[in-house]
């Protein structure tokens, strides 16, 4: 009887951990300077975020090699501005990091401006999920916050107790 047990709970053990390996994913954090340019997937032009931006990858992109060969990435920033990252690039970290510098180009200040209207929002988004972490967790409940931007530039966070 415990050769049983033990037999089932390594069973139980090893699915867990495999299924840990199949969904585990791996990150490029793309910044820019200043923060606040858009990033589009160069060829398809899709849009990725506005930085800084947590781009994931899972085992199912990964090459033979254990690396993700991913497209290049373009930064625009409000004034029109452009900066490119190496087409294609291949991630091969569990974690990794770009850094899209702004070329010179007239616009500068505005860019700045947003860029820092960008972090403040994304600070305030951060503070409201926070705070209502800390609520479910004084009540023994998990919480899922949305936040969105309104047109007169700012956040409303909404977050759901179950």
């Amino acid at each position: 009887m415990i050769k049983l047990l033990i037999v089932i709970s390594l069973a139980v053990t090893l699915t867990a951990c495999l299924n840990n390996v199949r969904t585990q994913r791996d990150y490029l954090h793309v910044k820019s300077q200043p923060a606040g340019a858009t990033i589009y997937e160069v060829g398809s032009g899709q849009v990725l975020g506005v930085t800084p931006v947590w781009l994931n990858y899972g085992p199912a992109d990964k090459d033979e090699q254990g690396c993700y060969p991913i497209r290049g990435l373009r930064a625009r920033w409000q004034s029109g501005a452009e900066a490119y990252s190496n087409n294609p690039m291949t991630l091969c970290y569990r974690s990794s990091t770009i850094n899209l510098n702004r070329p010179e180009h007239p616009g500068l200040s505005a860019d700045v401006e947003y860029g820092i209207h960008v972090e403040t929002l994304r600070y305030q988004k951060e503070r409201d999920e926070a705070e209502a972490r800390e609520r479910a967790r004084e009540s023994n409940k998990w919480v899922t916050c949305t936040t969105t931007e309104t047109v007169m530039g700012t956040t409303t966070t909404t977050c759901y107790e179950y």
